[in-house]
């Protein structure tokens, strides 16, 4: 049942369109970890940033699997 579940979640989501000045803000967060951070550090960042986005991910199909709207 999950699985048919997941299957109409992937149909039925779609990611939200970034607004320009969304794109905008994302630039301007890169240049100063380019600015400010070494290379490591800059992939530490973006690995949580990364995790970050993928558990906002997780819980919204959780949330669709469970009729929950958040």
């Amino acid at each position: 049942m999950n699985d048919t579940l997941g299957a109409l979640y992937d149909s039925l989501y779609t990611p939200p369109v970034m607004a320009g000045t969304d794109r905008e803000a994302m630039r301007a967060n890169r240049a100063l970890l380019r600015e400010r951070l070494a290379v490591g550090d800059r992939r530490i960042v973006l690995r949580i940033v990364k995790e970050l986005e993928l558990t906002a991910l997780g819980r919204s199909y959780d949330s669709f699997i469970c009729g929950r709207v958040e």
